[in-house]
């Protein structure tokens, strides 16, 4: 898709390389606080310019490849750009000429970058582009990206990503999230699918909001197992590299999950052998699609929500053994005297509450998110819900209120029966 082949590198490669690419937007005049444009799609690239950018605390701003000229300069111009990082093909479009089309619509932007192996692809370069190529750092590059980092020190309070939402309303928000915010989400994306340095992650969401940076990229960060990219989705190729990489753990949305239950034929061509778990959410998921993975592959699917806004949720088969259980609630932790591994359990929804009518908040049938709340009335607030898991109807629940010290894991919730921590 990007005119180059696949690349593969060891951690100590992808340090070098990553320290090398530092040092050029150092040069460029990006230091910390400063919001770098990036689009690009999953490839080893995509993984350098986010480590090179967090070593000098440039915030990243990763776009979807399918945004264009409207959607990147509204980006451009709220987060103020200072620089912007593509690649110069893309399938049968350039997003490179995309954005140097759009240029003069984003004053703040003073570099425009074409980061990976595209030399031989870019046989004409566009006047102010600059192309950096990955390659290793030098020992002069290394010592002044040492020196940087030691005068101006990343602070875990500061800003590390601008994500943006789909945008509902036909303008896309961005939404800031500091060292602290992900470290503390990606607690549960490490622990519940039990990610270890021997584990292998096919990752085929874009690294551009909560599926892609929390639900694969972190959890390899922070483990020090194998990322396996994937991009744009493709059936074929992710099934092959399942079998090829001997992949132990991935992503996927139901309807693949589901489509690929009921395809005999396919699933007599491929090896998912090396599968152990898979995470799915964005949607509902089907219990008996939970079900089915359960029982056919003794793979126990775990339940994820997540929004770029800011909520997480997940639910997993330690959580509920019931596959019919787990594709519809998501667990209280903390609860005093429930045992998650009993059938007794609680499930938690999220209501969002319009304070001047006192009416529950939903967006096209179904639960919005708490931005959807604040964009549809000034005085809107979230509120969980908590309560036992009846078989048809739930319960009355009790409101519950959380807050979290940025320095620690644990949060404090208030409820009608007292505080927790957790």
């Amino acid at each position: 898709m990007t005119g180059t082949e696949p690349r593969r590198l060891t951690w100590n490669e992808l340090d070098a390389e990553a320290t090398a690419l530092a040092d050029r937007l150092l040069a460029l005049g990006l230091h910390r606080g400063d919001v770098l444009g990036v689009q690009i799609p999953n490839t080893i690239e995509l993984v350098e310019v986010y480590v090179a950018a967090w070593m000098i605390g440039v915030v990243v701003s990763p776009l979807p490849m399918q945004y264009r000229e409207r959607e990147i300069v509204g980006m451009a111009t709220q987060a103020e750009f200072k620089a912007f990082v593509t690649v110069p093909q893309f399938g049968a479009r350039s997003p490179l000429g995309d954005i140097q089309a759009a240029r003069a619509q984003m004053p703040s932007v003073e570099a425009l970058i074409a980061y990976g192996p595209h030399a031989e692809v870019m046989t004409d370069v566009p006047e102010g582009i600059l192309h950096i190529a990955p390659t290793p750092a030098t020992a002069e590059q290394r010592s002044r990206v040492d020196e940087q980092v030691a005068a101006d020190p990343n602070d875990p309070n500061d800003c590390l990503t601008i994500c943006w939402t789909s945008g509902t309303e036909s303008e896309p928000k961005g939404v800031p999230r500091c060292h602290y915010d992900w470290l503390a989400i990606s607690w549960a994306t490490v622990e519940v699918p039990a990610v270890t340095a021997d584990d292998v992650l096919l990752n085929p969401f874009p690294m551009v909001n909560m599926a892609g940076i929390n639900g694969m990229f972190l959890p390899w960060l922070r483990t020090g197992c194998v990322l396996v990219q994937h991009h744009p989705f493709d059936l074929p190729t992710f099934l092959g590299q399942i079998a090829t990489e001997r992949v132990t753990y991935t992503v996927a949305p139901p309807a693949l999950l589901w489509m690929l239950l009921h395809n005999e034929e396919l699933l007599a061509k491929v090896d998912l052998s090396s599968l152990t778990r898979i995470g799915s959410g964005s949607v509902p998921l089907q219990p008996t699609m939970v079900r089915g993975w359960q029982e056919k592959f003794g793979i126990g699917v775990i339940n994820f929500f997540g929004s770029n806004e800011g909520i997480g949720l997940l639910s997993s088969p330690e959580d509920f053994p019931d596959p019919s259980d787990r594709a519809q609630y998501f667990p209280r932790y903390g609860t005093p005297g429930v045992t998650w591994s009993s059938r007794v359990s609680e499930w938690v929804g999220v209501r969002l509450v319009d304070l001047d009518t006192g009416e529950d908040i939903t967006e096209n049938g179904r639960s919005g998110g708490c931005a959807s709340a604040v964009r549809r009335s000034s005085r809107a607030t979230c509120t969980a819900r908590s309560g036992p898991a009846p078989s048809t109807s739930r319960a009355t629940s009790r409101p519950v209120t959380c807050s979290r010290s940025p320095v620690t894991r644990a949060s404090t919730c208030t409820t009608s029966t007292g505080p927790r921590t957790w």
